[in-house]
């Protein structure tokens, strides 16, 4: 097809990916962001195998794991004791059967990776201060009116803005995300605080009833990064990401073995927050007209499969591949979303499962089962290599 002109918008993993996959095809992409800076927020994240391989074809896995811990396990405890139960081993042998390692970063060290990827092809791709307000599309041209007066227009628009993604609710007419059920506690602690037993590359999943904790570090062993997660009937906190107080997540694990107390009590204030988790039904479709979402936007999804920013990357790889690949962009939208539709949806239902299989406590044998027969279907998925031909590919 000619020369595209695309306008991707929002700055996450997802819009950061995707302008690096586009950049490396050759086409022309200017990024967008709301935020005045891309600062160092969020938390940890976890990066399995069909992930570490979207960002080799993306070419910044490299600089990622050099910022990256490579734990040598995911060990499953005890709530009451803490004891480890079992144990998911990420030895030579499970890189050879998924074609991968497994990672954990930060997501700042992700973020940071990414952006520079992107601003080594272009200083000037990255537009920050950028707050979308309205999106309008003919035939012809996608146009995007941003809140500081600036309009752009380009023949494609990839919405890359969250699972509050204000193209999809106005191009779309899709509708708000829905409460999960569960609220995610995030904190961080310098390793200095804690005890030997805790200075490993290794990844700690404990399941209690109607709760679970997730723990790893990240920043190159310097910090021990947890997630714990309980359930709750309702979230009314406007913001995604606000403040909680060592007394409250006390309280919500208050059965658990003291070890897990401590580690609250050594939390630093500034470094404990909390926030809802949202999701929704998988969309019927990701296109519309000259507008495409991708990743949160078109899949979110709970965090249990440690899936999300995975399932952006690969979009990424498949969307740049389908672009390049495709004699007009009618084709190469419609490739996308039949290749990328149904791994995502799949993603987003199995995610769910699992949230509910944790808390129930469900046997740690039951637990080993469903996860290797998921990952057997997650973690092989090449997205440079994937055929965008033919029917509809299921998960």
């Amino acid at each position: 097809m000619d020369q595209l002109a695309v306008m991707v918008v929002g700055a996450g993993m997802g819009g950061l990916a995707v302008t690096l996959a586009l950049r490396q095809q050759g086409i022309a992409t200017v990024l967008y962001e709301q935020a005045p800076e891309l600062s160092e927020v969020g938390a940890g994240i976890m990066l399995t195998p069909n992930a570490c391989r979207a960002l080799m074809a993306l070419g910044v896995f490299e600089a990622i794991d050099a910022r990256a811990q490579r734990p040598g396990a995911t060990h499953y405890r005890d709530y009451r004791t803490g004891a480890i139960l079992t144990s998911v081993h990420y030895d030579e042998a499970f890189q050879r059967r998924y074609g991968g390692p497994y990672l954990t970063i930060h997501r700042a060290d992700l973020q940071d990776a990414l952006k520079q990827a992107v601003l080594a092809h272009d200083p000037t791709i990255l537009q920050l201060g950028h707050r979308l307000v309205e999106v309008e599309q003919d035939e012809h041209r996608v146009t995007a009116c941003f809140a500081n007066g600036v309009r752009a227009s380009a023949d494609l628009l990839i919405a890359c803005d969250g699972i509050k993604s204000v193209v999809r609710e106005q191009v779309f007419g899709l509708g708000s995300a829905t409460f999960s059920g569960h609220v995610a506690y995030r904190g961080m602690v310098p390793i200095e605080r804690l005890g030997p037993e805790y200075r490993t590359a290794d990844t700690s999943t404990t399941l209690g009833p109607g709760q679970h904790w997730v723990m790893y570090t990240v920043k190159q062993g310097a910090f021990l990064n947890y997630v714990a997660i309980p359930e709750r009937g309702a979230w009314t906190e406007e913001s995604w990401s606000v403040p909680a107080t060592a007394e409250e997540l006390r309280q919500e694990f208050a059965h658990w073995h003291a070890s897990y107390h401590q580690l609250i009590d050594l939390t630093p204030p500034e470094r404990l927050f909390k926030w809802g988790l949202f999701d929704r039904a998988p969309l019927p479709r990701w296109v519309a007209g000259r507008v495409a979402l991708l990743g949160d936007a078109a899949h979110p999804t709970t965090p249990f499969m440690a899936q999300g920013a995975a399932m952006a990357f690969e979009d990424a790889v498949v969307l740049g591949r389908a672009l390049a690949a495709s004699q007009t962009l009618p084709e190469a939208l419609a490739t996308y979303e039949r290749v990328r539709l149904p791994r995502g949806s799949w993603v987003q239902v199995r995610s769910r499962f699992f949230g509910q299989l944790y808390h129930k406590q469900a046997p740690p044998d039951e637990i080993s089962l469903e996860r290797r027969a998921a990952n057997d279907v997650l973690y092989p998925y090449d997205a440079a290599s994937v055929p965008l031909e033919g029917a509809p590919l299921p998960a």
